[in-house]
């Protein structure tokens, strides 16, 4: 009984002390944001964009897009894939949300229908060498490198690499590098 006792009383002793160590950085911590030192929760400054040296916006880093732009810049319900009844899921595109302010791109009714006239033939694969063969089919689907903007909003890590005249973007998908150069004067562009 006497060693019950004991224990009990050591056990409590024990958690006091605890419970003082624990409370103790939250005092010290309520002291700093006094103190301006730390950012009081809810209150966080403002976001400061990182800059190079010479004050240009910093775009060094890994970059990756989680919308599914790619398949649809507008917001975009789940679509089959283009024989479900024998390849299931297999080709169906997610739904998601657009990256358009407003929601709405003013097309023509005849860009309206090339548009849609595309996502009937993304599963479409011509392996001919008839001069029309990349008239249908999804590039992503024959393994092309996708062009821009299509190339940042798929969802594959890519890397921006900043220099001063020159910004390179190193694709993981297909491999693709693409160099911008930011003095007309190195780019060889025609005047």
């Amino acid at each position: 009984m006497r060693l019950r006792k004991l224990v009990f009383a050591f056990l409590g002793v024990a958690g006091a002390v605890l419970l003082l160590i624990a409370v103790r950085p939250v005092a010290a911590q309520s002291v700093a944001a006094a103190q301006n030192k730390i950012p009081v929760p809810g209150q966080f400054p403002a976001y400061k964009a990182p800059h190079t040296v010479d004050g240009k916006p910093d775009l060094n880093g890994i970059w990756q897009a989680f919308v599914t732009a790619d398949i649809d810049v507008q917001d975009h319900d789940a679509q089959p894939g283009p024989h479900p009844d024998i390849m299931g899921a297999y080709g169906a595109w997610p739904g998601g949300q657009g990256i358009v302010e407003g929601g709405e791109i003013p097309y023509r009714p005849e860009a309206l229908a090339q548009k849609k006239a595309y996502a009937d033939k993304r599963m479409t694969v011509n392996i001919t060498s008839d001069p029309h063969r990349h008239d249908t089919g999804d590039p992503e689907l024959k393994c092309y490198s996708a062009g821009v903007p299509r190339a940042n909003y798929m969802p594959y890590p890519f890397q921006i690499i900043q220099g001063t005249d020159t910004i390179l973007f190193a694709y993981e998908y297909a491999r693709g590098v693409r160099t911008i150069y930011m003095n007309p004067n190195d780019a060889n562009i025609p005047k």
